[in-house]
């Protein structure tokens, strides 16, 4: 990590201490292991999106640290704002990490002149530097509410946004981890450029992989295993495939792997591909790790078909799924737009929708993509830092899995590449766009409602009553992996009139079950939280954490019938 031509201006009164000493590489600090945003930071190291600068801000005295050391160069801003000057290169560009007190928050810098023409940084004498370089400035604000036990429902009243709490919470120290990355890139095809590195292919879940274990070596894309495993598929009857289809920012680790943090979880991947002493109730639990951000829901359809066929079917295969979050796109897109004119004979048996967003989500809008982006990345170092309590490795390959798309989108916005039409993944789940009104509605040869068994998985997160059963930041975060600060910001949130209505934190729980109309009559039954029992304190990112959820779908999925031997 290099704080070289990264500069620091401080308001009156503060202080900036730096981490590096407490620096392991360029990838995070030390103790990653034990720490989710380390861990996160470590991650996204691994795609391009590397650490430059890592301190610890705060009012009054300089705050120490593991291994801190006073950071000198630090001098006064002329305004409320903490200032962070970047040098950057013509082809690069620029985003700082904001986290306080369990907060998250990603800023950008100021508009600056075009690099070819902006005065050049660093020359000697009056001479320009040897290569062009501009100065970005990214602005933090910050307030000082004058409560020393820091923010109070008070101070946070109004605001709409992580970011605007970051502000208000500033009586506590914040981190604030600087990156620096190769931008200035052609928009067109830019997302997928960014996503390059996320693996893409077929995740075979077998008796080898339900142990949480396994999560980092075996819940991978692996052709080989795949054809091993169709291979094996019955020749004398229809095989029985369970599909799964992960989240936006996940993988199939990254939205599963929850699973094998209890007992019950444990159980149903178990009961699901079988044991040494007993077949399992499906021939083949398929995933397919795809990208979410420059593919549409029907490009990651269209490949996952190809895998299905590719499987070479000795019978019509019997498909159940279940699907998280964007992933209910997917599968819909596979179910009602593809499947119906494929050529490809089967039985569609039971779908669990898991937060799913079918009637869209307000953040996929693009004025909501940086809000997005804070949510979630708050959300899965939360959920992270939740399943870390129980003592599961199965934190890690979420927190892996989040950062490698959290790393490509974050770089994606600071290259100003906001037009919809060059994030396809993320447009599609725009409750105004054309993709929700086209899959809301009929299609030729889709299946009907009569002869579909779609079931659905919903939460409503209550803050304001989380706050009331956590009355200390110890006892939020074992309940929610939240501190009471992060509770605060999400009820004065929930305030504002987009986020008034029962939701996850991420999508609206109304537009989980809405399957071509809230009355269609797809949905056949319902797992809700948060409706009758508001401290169930389930959101987005912790669905397959809760025990109750492994129940709901051994009761749907493996008791609702014998399967064929």
């Amino acid at each position: 990590m290099s704080d070289e031509g990264i500069h620091f201006r401080v308001p009156n009164g503060w202080t900036a201490t730096s981490n590096v000493a407490a620096t392991a590489g360029r990838g995070g600090r030390s103790g990653a292991e034990s720490d989710p945003l380390d861990a996160f930071l470590a991650a996204a190291a691994t795609q391009e999106l590397l650490p430059e600068s890592d301190r610890t801000v705060a009012l009054g005295q300089a705050v120490g640290g593991r291994g801190a050391t006073n950071f000198g160069d630090a001098q006064e801003s002329s305004t409320n704002d903490i200032e962070v000057d970047v040098e950057l290169q013509p082809t690069e560009e620029a985003a700082a990490l904001v986290e306080v007190d369990g907060i998250l928050s990603w800023h950008f810098p100021d508009p600056r002149p075009d690099p070819g023409v902006a005065a050049a940084v660093g020359g000697r004498g009056g001479d320009p530097a040897p290569t062009a370089r501009s100065r970005a400035t990214i602005r933090i604000p910050v307030s000082h509410s004058g409560s020393a036990a820091g923010a109070r429902m008070s101070d946070l009243f109004g605001i709409s946004s992580l970011s605007e709490a970051v502000a208000k919470v500033a009586d506590k120290a914040l981190r604030i981890v600087v990156f620096r990355f190769a931008g200035k890139l052609v928009t067109q095809g830019l997302v997928r450029f960014l996503e390059r590195n996320i693996a893409v292919g077929p995740v075979v879940i077998d008796r080898d992989t339900c142990d949480a274990s396994t999560l980092e070596t075996r819940w991978k894309q692996d052709h080989a295993r795949l054809k091993r495993a169709a291979a094996a598929l019955p020749k004398h009857r229809p095989a029985r495939v369970l599909l799964l289809c992960h989240g936006t920012f996940s993988s199939v680790a990254g939205s599963f792997g929850a699973l094998t943090s209890h007992d019950e979880g444990r159980a149903f991947l178990s009961r699901a591909v079988g044991t040494a002493a007993a077949p399992g109730h499906y021939d083949l639990v398929l995933g397919y790790d795809h990208r979410t951000l420059s593919d549409s829901p029907v490009e990651n359809a269209e490949e996952l078909l190809g895998v299905l066929r590719a499987c070479d079917f000795a019978h019509p295969p019997q498909i159940d799924a279940i699907a998280f979050s964007r992933g209910g796109l997917v599968l819909r897109s596979l179910l009602e737009l593809l499947l119906p004119n494929a050529a490809f004979p089967h039985t569609i048996g039971q779908c669990v929708f898991v937060g799913c967003t079918n009637d869209g989500t307000l953040l996929a809008s693009p004025a909501g993509w940086r809000d997005m982006l804070d949510r979630f990345t708050t959300l899965a170092i939360a959920a992270s830092r939740l399943v870390s309590l129980s003592g599961a490795p199965a934190a890690g390959a979420a927190i892996a899995a989040s950062s490698a798309t959290i790393a490509g989108f974050v770089r994606s916005l600071a290259t100003a590449a906001t037009d919809p039409s060059n994030v396809p993944g993320l447009a599609a789940m725009s409750p105004e766009g054309d993709f929700i009104r086209t899959l809301q509605a009929q299609q030729p040869g889709q299946p009907v409602a009569s002869a579909s068994r779609y079931l659905v998985i919903e939460a409503a997160f209550n803050p304001t009553a989380a706050l009331a059963g956590a009355p200390d930041d110890e006892g939020a975060r074992r309940q929610y992996g939240m501190t009471r600060s992060l509770l605060l910001a999400l009820a004065s949130v929930a305030t504002n009139a987009a986020w008034r209505e029962a939701n996850d934190l991420i999508v609206h729980t109304a537009s989980m079950g809405n399957i071509e109309g809230p009355a269609s009559g797809f949905v056949k039954d319902r797992l809700s939280f948060g409706q009758s029992q508001p401290l169930d304190g389930v959101y987005h990112t912790v669905y397959f954490t809760r025990r109750e959820v492994a129940s709901q779908l051994t009761q749907w999925l493996l008791e609702a019938r014998e399967p064929q031997r």
